[in-house]
């Protein structure tokens, strides 16, 4: 198939995932947030240098099995 491909005059590689809901420009939103973040906290005296930022996702662990049949 990729011999096929090849001759066809096409590529085949990875898709890179993209969230089509996504807003124009999100990097630099998130960065634009961050940054404000980062000057309300200096201005109540927080200490910058010693501060982490952590992100999370809607994800969970989960017991049984996502396939039809298979659940509890």
């Amino acid at each position: 198939m990729q011999r096929i491909v090849r001759q066809l005059g096409l590529y085949c590689y990875k898709p890179q995932p993209r969230d089509y809901c996504q807003p124009e420009k999100a990097a630099e939103k998130l960065k634009e947030r961050l940054r404000a973040v980062l000057d309300a906290l200096g201005l109540k005296g927080k200490d910058l240098d010693k501060l982490s930022i952590g992100f999370a996702d809607e994800s969970s662990p989960q017991i049984h099995c996502n396939l039809p049949g298979c659940g509890p």
